[in-house]
């Protein structure tokens, strides 16, 4: 009865370590890095959508998409929609879009809410026809650096919010 192990053992293992370590270390490597990669794209995304059922809920109940009102004008950073009872301004700046409520000439907004969006790229553009505003139109994507190459998520996906007139 022997009490360790014979030299071919100990070659064979030598020789098989290497790739069950390369094996190993790629799990590593997706454990600790792309895991949290994926797990704060899930919640950018969310955030994202999130924003966007909000104003699909503004939009969805807007009685007009004014160019401008109360001194403030709509544009590519700030968009403008009117409620029957309220005003609601939703701003683009520096990685967050900030939801202003305001009543009827009032200088304070009532309710104000953000959401931070640091990889998201949005866009928005009001339609017109016969100088009725009737949709929204609202670009976005997400874009991330993974391993050094820039992805982009849901590149050129658009949301279409009609029948905001009577």
């Amino acid at each position: 009865m022997r009490k360790g192990f014979s030299l071919i053992e100990l070659i064979v293992i030598i020789a098989i370590l290497p790739f069950i370590l390369i094996v190993i270390d790629g799990l590593f490597a997706t454990m600790f890095t792309d895991v949290p990669k994926s797990w704060n794209t899930i919640q950018d995304n969310s955030v994202l959508l999130n924003m966007l059922r909000q104003m699909q809920q503004d939009v969805d109940t807007a009685k007009d998409l004014p160019q401008s009102i109360d001194g403030y004008t709509a544009g590519d950073e700030l968009l403008l929609i009117e409620q029957a009872d309220k005003v609601i301004h939703y701003q683009l700046k520096d990685n967050y879009v900030y939801r202003y409520e305001f009543s009827d000439n009032q200088q304070i907004p009532n309710d104000t809410r953000y959401w931070l969006l640091p990889k998201a790229k949005i866009k928005w553009q009001v339609y017109r026809q016969d100088g009725q505003n009737y949709a929204v139109e609202i670009q976005h994507h997400s874009e991330y650096t993974l391993r050094g190459h820039l992805i982009k998520k849901m590149e050129n996906s658009h949301l279409f919010y009609t029948g905001i007139l009577e």
